[in-house]
């Protein structure tokens, strides 16, 4: 069943979620199929790619089964045929990860060089010789240092030294300048000359007002003193057996010539 897988072996074959397995075989083919069968659920790792003899793989417990997993790898020629037999691991298990489990670790990534068979190696893995790391810098880092723990550094009494009479010559300067403006407002108020301010007005047409003369008929001196005449000789009748005319330049009297 574990013909041409040379990891996982009998001897490592148990797992953490998280842990890093180089899956590793010696089935000579260009093309190769690799799968993870979990009872009837069979998840591709890789399909149809170049053969390098080996998969890292990381352990999971997403298709898992309790009775355990294993691997299977299918061979192809270059034109994507069928080429020899299917080829199955050993079953492998893999436990939950806790609290209180060391950090992940790599398996069968050194190989001695005298042995020919899978046994395996396992090596610290980069998370945690990361981890590791991190946790000498922090605590390196918050190691107080003695000029801190005695007081203000060198630097810090410089800088409130030179701060401090700049802020004062910056809020003096900014409180000048604002007098300044307004001093400046208030003359130039007093200088200018309130006025209406009528944009365009010298161009606004003048008002258009249509008045219509009454018709009158102006009548002359003499028409005027004949009408008046007439009137005063029409409210007056005179007395019977005169006949005398108006004139007509005069609008008065006249006798006649014998």
């Amino acid at each position: 069943m574990a013909g041409n897988f040379t990891f996982p072996t009998e001897a490592e074959y148990r797992f953490i979620v998280a842990d890093l397995v180089n899956v590793t075989w010696d089935v000579v083919a260009p093309l190769i199929s690799l799968y993870e069968i979990c009872g009837s659920n069979e998840h591709a790792l890789e399909e149809r790619k170049t053969n390098n003899y080996s998969y890292v793989w990381i352990a999971t417990r997403d298709n898992y089964v309790e009775d355990g997993c294993s691997f299977m790898l299918q061979p192809f020629t270059t034109e994507g045929e069928s080429y020899g037999d299917n080829v199955t691991s050993i079953t492998f298990g893999v436990s939950k990860r806790y609290t209180d489990n060391p950090s992940p670790v790599s398996y069968n990534f050194i190989n001695t060089s005298s042995s020919t068979s899978a046994s395996a190696t396992k090596a610290i893995s980069t998370s945690f010789a990361t981890s590791a790391s991190v946790e000498n810098i922090s605590s390196s880092t918050t190691t107080p240092t003695p000029e801190s723990s005695h007081g203000m550094s060198k630097t810090s009494k410089i800088g409130i030294g030179l701060g401090v009479p700049l802020g004062v010559l910056l809020v003096a300067v900014a409180m000048g300048a604002f007098i300044f403006y307004r001093r400046k407002c208030r003359q130039k108020g007093t200088q200018e000359k309130p006025f209406t301010d009528k944009p365009n007005d010298e161009l606004a047409p003048l008002p258009t007002t249509w008045y219509k003369k009454p018709h009158t008929t102006r009548l002359s001196g003499t028409e005027t003193v004949a009408s008046s005449l007439s009137k005063l000789s029409s409210d007056h009748q005179r007395p019977e057996g005169t006949d005398k005319r108006l004139s007509e330049l005069m609008s008065a009297e006249r006798a006649e010539l014998a």
